[in-house]
């Protein structure tokens, strides 16, 4: 508790209120917003905090409104605003550029809706980071449109830790979206490793059919495993759509979905994007996809037995071609320009 008061402006269980006009500036957390219900932040603006401009935590039925947050492109862990563990929020109508997520929408998040926003410079629009720590609600009902992000290392975000505890990202749209100069229009992350501090470091899964133990291997000298992988992000993410996004992208890749190879993405949908990459044709880049996106573009796997077809039949091309060729780097299927 007592974290929440290095903010600012703290509120803290009020309901049926009204925040309007007002600047803040520095502070670890500008305004930290606990167990509100029924009540708006208007037009207040938010320069320089040192960590989440705006923190809604335990919140319902929020709406903050006509916002502008500015901190330095380099400033760290700096978001413009960030919805945790709260239902019906509503963001709207704001300028923000940060050092960081110019919004992210973490884990317990049900029903939130981010309209209206231009968001630049920073790292996008997001959901996560999900799953860094034990007991992470899922996340679900999100719809974030009539955006314009610009100047940005990300556009749209999904970012999920590696050796996560399970958990789901569901019911998710992003649609309506400009963008100019942005490095990762699109993108879903599900080995999101910031600074190298994965919390997988110690967490590592043995090659398959090989016993390293030492027993096994009595006369081995102990050294740094080099054949070892970090165990994979368990959050399932489904039901995501990107519809009309278009503008620029400041590289080659304009759509990468990089998903958990124990919990492939399922439901995502690409639907009317139409982006640019500058002199080159953009490319994208999938794995452990499941479902239409994925490309026909290598041999097929040997039959399948009788009674597991049906079972192989439902699975995607991305997520069997990844099994034998590791990650895949295509062409984009859809319309772009130049």
């Amino acid at each position: 508790m007592a974290s929440i008061y290095k903010a600012l402006v703290v509120f803290f269980a009020v309901a049926a209120a009204l925040l309007r006009g007002g600047h803040a500036h520095g502070k670890d957390h500008a305004a930290s917003v606990h167990d509100v219900t029924n009540s708006t932040l208007r037009g207040l603006a938010f320069v320089n905090s040192r960590g989440f401009h705006v923190n809604l935590r335990r919140c319902t039925r929020v709406v903050a409104e006509g916002l502008g947050i500015h901190a330095p492109a380099a400033s760290r862990n700096t978001d413009g605003v960030h919805v945790g563990h709260s239902r019906h929020v509503r963001i709207l109508d704001s300028v923000i550029g940060t050092g960081d997520d110019c919004v992210s929408v973490g884990p317990g998040s049900v029903d939130v809706v981010v309209s209206g926003v231009t968001c630049g410079p920073g790292h996008g629009l997001s959901v996560g980071s999900l799953r860094k720590d034990e007991g992470e609600q899922d996340v679900r009902g999100l719809v974030i449109r009539n955006c314009t992000v610009k100047g940005t290392t990300n556009g749209v975000r999904i970012k999920t830790w590696p050796g996560s505890p399970p958990s789901r990202a569901s019911n998710i749209t992003y649609e309506d979206i400009a963008m100019a100069n942005v490095t990762n229009p699109i993108i879903i992350d599900q080995r999101y490793c910031p600074h190298d501090r994965c919390s997988d470091a110690d967490k590592v899964t043995p090659p398959q059919g090989r016993d390293t133990s030492e027993r096994s291997q009595p006369n081995r000298i102990r050294l740094t495993p080099w054949c070892v992988r970090p165990q994979p992000s368990l959050v399932q993410i489904s039901d995501v759509t990107f519809r009309r996004i278009e503008g620029t992208s400041s590289g080659p890749l304009a759509v990468r979905l990089l998903c958990s190879e124990d919990r492939p993405c399922t439901g995502v949908h690409l639907d009317d994007i139409n982006l640019t990459c500058g002199d080159v044709p953009c490319r994208s880049e999938l794995s452990n996809v499941r479902g239409a996106l994925a490309p026909v573009v290598a041999q097929a796997p040997s039959p399948a037995p009788a009674a597991r077809r049906e079972e192989d039949d439902e699975a995607d091309v991305a997520s069997r071609v990844t099994e034998q060729l590791g990650r895949l780097t295509w062409w984009l299927p859809f319309t772009v320009r130049g």
